[in-house]
């Protein structure tokens, strides 16, 4: 049984209050992940500059992969992220919050979303889902121009 933690709170809002911190600490990770992400590319595609100039494909080629590779290695950290945060707000459980990792709960059955298949489609352009494909997307084109030009 959950604990009254204080005056005027029932376990049903002490519970809301623990999944409301839960899902902020995710946005939190993933808004960090996010900016890892744009700063990471934001260097390499600095040091692609300079190495494209020095006609130095080798270098060019490195930088692709290591760009590409953090893109994708991104997604799936910001895919498990979106995960997580629509488990915690479809999950619909009252047992006692307090000490429970996002890892114990359960997906509930169904999809959970309640999404016309236009508004999924459109879901598919938030920030953490086209970022990284777009940035993997690029350093593959970067590879593929360079490779033909050179």
């Amino acid at each position: 049984m959950c604990q009254d933690s204080g005056a005027g709170t029932t376990p049903t809002e002490t519970n809301r209050a623990v999944l409301r911190s839960m899902v902020q600490h995710e946005d939190q990770l993933r808004n960090q992940r996010l900016g890892w992400l744009l700063a990471l590319n934001g260097f390499l595609f600095a040091a692609l500059a300079f190495s494209w100039e020095l006609n130095e494909n080798e270098l060019v080629y490195i930088l692709g992969a290591v760009g590409f590779l953090t893109a994708v290695s991104s997604w799936v950290g910001l895919w498990t992220n979106t995960v997580a945060i629509q488990t915690l707000r479809d999950w619909t459980g009252t047992p006692p919050l307090v000490g429970l990792r996002t890892r114990d709960l359960k997906k509930p059955s169904g999809d959970g979303s309640g999404r016309s298949g236009w508004t999924r489609f459109l879901s598919l352009f938030y920030p953490w889902r086209a970022i990284p494909v777009i940035l993997g997307t690029a350093w593959i084109v970067v590879a593929a121009v360079r490779w033909r030009t050179s």
